[in-house]
């Protein structure tokens, strides 16, 4: 006598085959999120290590750029208190050429700008993601504004006034006036130089906060990579 087979072992079967497709399934699926996890991990600490190095960058370009307006103001200083009869023409000079010039900032962005185009949630720290933001969208246009406004000072009334009122100019180094006793009792030369100085300024402050920021943001990376 021959035997059907057992209807109830059969569907025992084909759900104990189903059950092993799910999971073989969900364990591939769940192996290529682990995967996209481990390679956006990787991207982040690439890009991560790349920012860093380029606030380094920065921040050595915005000290530079922060000690020579810390020079010129001493040097403004001393120019306006140049009232005797017979100032040194030499010294002068001197501090003409440290003061009546500008500085250009170019940032190191070309990380961030590549972090941008991948997503900033590449990045996992939230205050990191919003503080690399304030840096590189607030902090750093602020600086590239307030020092275009200096240049643009320099070309539209400065040179001008090199051209007429002085003999010989030399960018950074030195600026000789025709007559240094004329110049210094010039009442509209000394209020563009009391002018241009508020100018210049009126920058340090976006200097200091920047780097400051940068500074923070640096610490910050730091922790995230090791």
């Amino acid at each position: 006598m021959i035997r059907k087979p057992s209807l109830k072992l059969n569907w025992k079967y084909a759900l104990g085959e189903l059950a092993l497709i799910f999971l073989g399934i969900s364990l591939a699926i769940a192996f290529q999120n682990w995967n996209e996890q481990k390679k956006v991990r990787v991207l982040e600490r690439e890009i991560l290590t790349e920012i860093q190095e380029s606030l380094s960058l920065d921040s050595l370009e915005l000290t530079e750029i922060r000690d020579a307006f810390l020079l010129a103001d001493k040097a403004a200083e001393k120019i306006l208190k140049s009232k005797s009869p017979t100032p040194e023409k030499d010294s002068i000079s001197v501090w003409l050429g440290q003061f009546i010039n500008f500085e250009r900032f170019n940032p190191a962005s070309s990380p961030y700008e590549v972090l941008k185009s991948v997503g900033l949630q590449t990045i996992s720290n939230r205050e990191l993601r919003s503080m690399m933001a304030e840096y590189y969208d607030e902090a750093v246009p602020n600086i590239i504004e307030a020092l275009y406004d200096v240049e643009e000072d320099f070309e539209n009334n400065a040179y001008n006034l090199l051209l007429e009122k002085f003999e010989d100019f030399k960018f950074k180094s030195y600026a000789i006036p025709k007559d240094a006793i004329i110049l210094l009792n010039d009442p509209s030369v000394i209020m563009y130089l009391k002018i241009f100085r508020d100018n210049r300024s009126g920058a340090m402050t976006h200097f200091e906060s920047a780097l400051s920021l940068s500074d923070q943001v640096s610490s910050m990376i730091k922790k995230e990579l090791n």
